[in-house]
C-alpha cells in the first residue's frame, strides 16, 4: 500500500482549521496539526488539545513569540507612529506563517502545507496561481499575494471551493458544536480590545515613547482643535475627533513631523493614482498593460486599474478613484479572480 502524504496544517482551535483536517483526510492524506504560540493563552491551549485529540492527529507546538512581536507587533506599532495604517494579518502570512509552515513541513517530513484559508488553487498554461474561493464573501486570497508561484506546488487550502454554510454544515455533522461558537476576531489578534488606540497606549508606555498632543487643521491651514496624538488617528476616520463643528470632518493626511492631523471633506479623500512598496507581481504579462482588478482593503469593493514599475515602486493608476487611500494599506491585484501580485501603498 501506499503511504498517505504527509500535510501539515495551522491548527488555530477554530471551525475552519477543525474542518480542513477532516477535508485533508477526507481527500487521502495524513494531516499533521501546527499550532503557532504568540502569547499565553491556556484556555486556547486546552481547546486546541482537545481538538486534536478528538480528530486523532499528530499535533505540534512552535513557539513564535519573540519573531512575532519583533516582524507583526513592533511593526504595528511603528507604523501608527509614523503615520501608517498597518495591516498584520498580511504583514504575518509573509513574514511568519509560512516561512514557519514550510520550514516545520521540511524538519516533520511532510509533503504539503495547509491552512483554512478560503481561496484555491488552479493550473494556468502549466503553471499553479492563487484563485478567489468559491464563495465571494469569506474569499481570503487578498492575504497570500506574498506567496511565490513555486510554492503553490506544496500549499493545499481544503476549504476553498466550500461555502460558508457547507463548512458549517460539516462541522456540525463532525463534531465540532462540542466546542460551542467561538467570536470571530475584531482587530489584531494580539490586542485584547476592538480599539487599537489602547493597545498602542500601553505598548508606548513599555517603550518609554510619549504620544505628544497635537492641533486639527483643515487643508487651508485653519485651525480646528486639539487631538491626543497624530498615531491615534487614520486616514478617514470620521469619529471619535473629539471637536465640535457644524460639518463632517475626515482625517486626510497626517504630517509626523509636525504632529497635526488634517481633516477634510469626504469628497477630499478620493484619489485615483497612488504608489506601491515592497509589491510583488506574479505575472509580467500584466505590465504597462493590461487592466486588472484592484482590492484596497480585504472587505472592500475591487476596483478596475493599470500599473506599471516606476523609480523601484509601483504606480497604480485607477479607472475609478477609491476613498480613504492610506499609506501603510496592504493591496491584492486580480486578473479576473486570479490573484497575480499586491503590495503596500508607500507615502
Amino acid at each position: 500500500m501506499t503511504p498517505q502524504k504527509r500535510v501539515l496544517l495551522g491548527l488555530s482551535g477554530g471551525r475552519d482549521s477543525f474542518v480542513a483536517i477532516h477535508s485533508l483526510r477526507e481527500m487521502g492524506f495524513f494531516p499533521v496539526g501546527i499550532t503557532f504560540i504568540t502569547k499565553t493563552n491556556p484556555i486556547l491551549l486546552a481547546r486546541i488539545n482537545s481538538i486534536a485529540d478528538i480528530l486523532s492527529i499528530e499535533h505540534h507546538y512552535v513557539d513564535i513569540q519573540e519573531v512575532f512581536s519583533t516582524e507583526v507587533v513592533n511593526h504595528f506599532v511603528d507604523s501608527y507612529l509614523m503615520g501608517q495604517t498597518p495591516n498584520p494579518c498580511v504583514r504575518c502570512n509573509q513574514k511568519i506563517k509560512w516561512p514557519v509552515l514550510f520550514a516545520k513541513a521540511n524538519e516533520l517530513k511532510c509533503d504539503f502545507v495547509a491552512t483554512g484559508h478560503y481561496a484555491q488553487i488552479i493550473q494556468i498554461q502549466g503553471q499553479k496561481a492563487i484563485q478567489k474561493a468559491f464563495d465571494d464573501d469569506k474569499d481570503q486570497s487578498f492575504f497570500l499575494w506574498g506567496l511565490e508561484p513555486e510554492m503553490l506546488d506544496r500549499i493545499i487550502f481544503p476549504l476553498g471551493g466550500l461555502s460558508f454554510d457547507e463548512v458549517k454544515e460539516i462541522a456540525q455533522r463532525i463534531g465540532f458544536g462540542y466546542f460551542g461558537n467561538v467570536n470571530s476576531s475584531v482587530g489584531p489578534c494580539f490586542t485584547e480590545t476592538r480599539d487599537y488606540r489602547l493597545f498602542l497606549r500601553e505598548e508606548c508606555k513599555k517603550r518609554e515613547k510619549i504620544i505628544k498632543l497635537g492641533a486639527f487643521f483643515d487643508l487651508q491651514g485653519n485651525w480646528l482643535g486639539h487631538h491626543k496624538g497624530y498615531p491615534y488617528y487614520t486616514i478617514g476616520q470620521r469619529k471619535g475627533l473629539g471637536i465640535k463643528t457644524n460639518r463632517r470632518y475626515f482625517v486626510n493626511s497626517i504630517d509626523t513631523h509636525t504632529g497635526n492631523v488634517f481633516l477634510s471633506d469626504f469628497n477630499d479623500l478620493f484619489k485615483s493614482c497612488f504608489y506601491l512598496s515592497d509589491f510583488k507581481i506574479h505575472n509580467n504579462d500584466l505590465k504597462n498593460s493590461k487592466e486588472v482588478e484592484i482590492r484596497v482593503r480585504y472587505r472592500g469593493k475591487s476596483t478596475s486599474g493599470k500599473f506599471n514599475t516606476e523609480n523601484e515602486r509601483l504606480k497604480v493608476m485607477l479607472k475609478r478613484p477609491e476613498w480613504g487611500i492610506a499609506p501603510g494599506q496592504a493591496i491584492a491585484i486580480y486578473d479576473r479572480d486570479v490573484l497575480v501580485g499586491g503590495g503596500f501603498i508607500a507615502v
